[in-house]
């Protein structure tokens, strides 16, 4: 019986390990993609046009 527990509570520390880890990694990448979104950072952008003579 105290395997079992034992056992549980093995599988209830990884758990709760991987959500934080999870949780971490998905709020970091919901951090990363705000620049893509907000219009504090700007390029300047550069329109190359060939015309065509003849």
């Amino acid at each position: 019986m105290q395997e079992i527990e034992q056992f549980n509570e093995n599988l209830r520390r990884e758990r709760k390990a991987s959500t934080l880890l999870v949780g971490a990694l998905l709020i970091g990448g919901l951090a990363a993609t705000v620049p893509l979104f907000t219009d504090s950072i700007k390029h300047s952008e550069v329109l190359f046009c060939r015309v065509n003579s003849g």
